[in-house]
Formats: C-alpha cells, structure tokens, sequence
C-alpha cells in the first residue's frame, strides 16, 4: 500500500483515463447502432457492419473527448493546489527547540509579586 506524503495530491486522472472512456464511447456506439439496426429491421449482416463501423468512429471520438477531459482536470487540479497552497506545520521536534528570543524577560519575583512560602516566611 502506498502512503501519500503532505505535499503530494492524489491522482484523480491517470494516464489511462482517455482509453476507459474512448473504450465506453465505442461500446455504446456499437450497442445503439446494433439495436438501431434490429429495430429498422435491416439484416443482420448490415447491422453489424454498420456496428462495427460505428464502434470504430465512437472510438475515435472517445480518444479525443478523453484527453481533452484529462488535460482540463489536470489544468483545474494544478490552479486549485496553487490557490490553495499547503501551510507548512512545525513538527513537535521545532516547537521544542527554545531560542533566545522566546526566554521570559522577567521572572514574577522581580514584577512585586513574591511567591506564597516568601509571604509565609515573613
């Protein structure tokens, strides 16, 4: 199993997206010129010509219309990571280092207050 880092995006569309759908595209077209066909009542040799040839053009037209489905979702992923950017988290190893500039100026002795076994002494 993969671990997915901060910074990483998760691939909505792989590379193999334009064939799923060129695939569906050419089914369908096969499918509705295959039951087109039945219906006119054209014989059945036609019918899968016709099928076949429709399959093969749905297909072509599958391609492209994937692609271009691809290279918008690509276009929209990379503007939406860039208006959105990922803030950077302090990891529990920074928050404990202490630097001169986080030491307390004064300590509450030397602001008039004293502390309870001072005034129990006194």
């Amino acid at each position: 199993m993969r671990v997915m880092h901060e910074k990483e995006v998760a691939p909505v569309v792989t590379r193999q997206t334009p064939e799923f759908i060129a695939a569906s595209f050419a089914l369908c077209g096969f499918a509705l010129a295959t039951v087109a066909g039945h219906v006119a009542g054209q014989p059945l040799v036609r019918v899968l010509v016709v099928a076949v040839l429709a399959m093969f053009l749905c297909r072509l037209v599958g391609v492209w219309a994937g692609r271009a489905a691809m290279v918008a979702v690509d276009e929209f992923l990379e503007k939406y990571a860039g208006d959105r950017p990922v803030p950077e988290q302090e990891t529990f190893e920074e928050s404990l280092e202490v630097s001169e500039d986080d030491a307390p100026l004064a300590s509450p002795v030397s602001l008039g207050r004293s502390s309870q076994s001072d005034r129990l002494a006194a």
